[in-house]
């Protein structure tokens, strides 16, 4: 198992970050647009456990310097348009969202063309 980190030492540096970052993102569950951040889920759940994070969720908030006030990576200040948004879910679902590459391109249910590919190798 890896090891936990502890980023902010006491409640008042984790408020100035929130503040600074998810006060000011489009995605916090606050925010006037209703966004999801599952950033801000696991950074509440530190919050009211044991205040560590996994290296994982560390390294996605953009800490790396030993500041406590440092910015959230994934801050947006703007809400993008309804475009970008779905092509940036399709990005994240990967390859098997493209037409003919999906489980859904083959009728008769055979593998995906990137699942032929890959098993070849």
């Amino acid at each position: 198992m890896s090891e936990r980190l502890r980023i902010w030492s006491n409640g008042t540096e984790f408020e100035s970050w929130e503040y600074n970052n998810c006060g000011r993102c489009w995605k916090a569950p606050t925010a006037k647009w209703g966004g999801a951040c599952d950033l801000n889920d696991a950074i509440a759940l530190a919050y009211i456990g044991d205040g560590t994070f996994s290296p994982e969720i560390v390294t996605r908030l953009g800490y790396t310097d030993g500041n406590p006030l440092f910015r959230c990576r994934e801050l947006e200040t703007a809400k993008p348009s309804e475009q970008a948004l779905a092509i940036r879910e399709m990005t994240k679902a990967g390859a098997e969202m493209l037409p003919g590459f999906g489980p859904s391109a083959h009728s008769s249910g055979a593998p995906s063309k990137r699942v032929e590919s890959t098993a070849s190798r």
